[in-house]
């Protein structure tokens, strides 16, 4: 009863919130006070009933609104971030936009509350084909689309700043583990064995449990392991945040048909670190072949 008074509390808070004009709302949300109302939930979880959290702890684009509004959905104690480095994070508490500002308070929070307190804590991370993050992630990042106004943007635009983007976009996505991730919580993602056909793995470290997934594993599969970890019999995934049910997903279905991703590129991606983890020979071989299909369009 308690639980499901916090979930609706959370959802009236947030309702509030979306109603005010956004030339308030940074004002509203910079406010200690709302800050503090915000999180009063999440309070009660953490320091009253003491529940370890599962943090949803991952690149973006990979499938974790899913797994997060799922968790969510069966009254388990969840947060959700992509960044805690706190260099992150303090930019984007000081960014101009408040959906950065609030990212930024949200992350450090967890920062300090967990791994600076070295507190328990279930990490749920994801991969996925990075090529393929890739393109979602400049499509559905690029402003227009944040902002509801994706009829004034034009593919070849889209294209054209994709192509001068890409090479910064896979240094950052190919290179998460070493930098974010594995000196955050000081665990070594690469020193366990991932065995592809499973889908996911599942590493102890200290106060810390990790389930590694695969955007790519099969939803059943992938409900099963989430169900062991978090010890929810019945769990199952919802679909959230999904680009192809967007309202610009003809758009986006254009785009990844039509976008061209340099050979070398597709090389240098399919040889790196984590695309050899996570993935068999075949699978990224697989993967290069439908990227080089686009080619033959040209």
């Amino acid at each position: 009863m308690l639980k499901a008074i916090l979930g609706g509390l959370y959802k009236i808070q947030w309702g509030i919130i979306k109603l005010i004009p956004p030339s308030r709302r940074q004002k509203l949300l910079n406010w200690r006070l709302t800050w503090h109302i915000r999180y009063l939930p999440t309070y009660i979880n953490l320091y009253v009933w003491k529940r370890t959290p599962i943090v949803v702890y991952q690149m973006s684009k990979v499938g974790s609104s899913s797994i997060y509004h799922s968790l969510l959905s069966h009254g388990l104690f969840t947060l959700h971030c992509h960044y805690l480095r706190p260099s992150v994070t303090e930019s984007r508490k000081s960014a101009v936009k408040y959906p950065a500002q609030v990212q930024g308070r949200h992350w450090a929070w967890i920062y300090k509350n967990f791994v600076e307190k070295k507190r328990p804590a279930k990490f749920i991370t994801l991969v996925r084909d990075p090529i393929a993050q890739a393109v979602s992630q400049h499509f559905q990042g690029n402003r227009a689309f944040f902002f509801g106004n994706h009829s004034n943007v034009s593919l070849d635009e889209i294209e054209a700043e994709f192509s001068t983007r890409l090479d910064k976009i896979l240094i950052e996505r190919t290179n998460w583990f070493d930098t974010e991730f594995n000196p955050v919580l000081d665990i070594d993602i690469f020193a366990t064995p991932f065995d592809a056909s499973r889908g996911y793995a599942h590493i102890q470290k200290g106060v810390y449990e990790v389930l590694i997934l695969r955007l790519e594993t099969a939803d059943a599969i992938k409900e099963q392991a989430i169900a062991e970890f978090v010890g929810a019999k019945h769990f199952k995934l919802i679909k959230a945040n999904v680009a192809e049910e967007q309202v610009y997903a003809d758009l986006y279905r254009q785009f990844k048909q039509r976008v061209i991703i340099p050979k070398e590129v597709l090389d240098r991606v399919y040889d790196s670190k984590l695309a050899g983890h996570f993935y068999t020979t075949e699978e990224r071989a697989a993967f290069k072949a439908k990227w080089l299909k686009n080619h033959d369009r040209e």
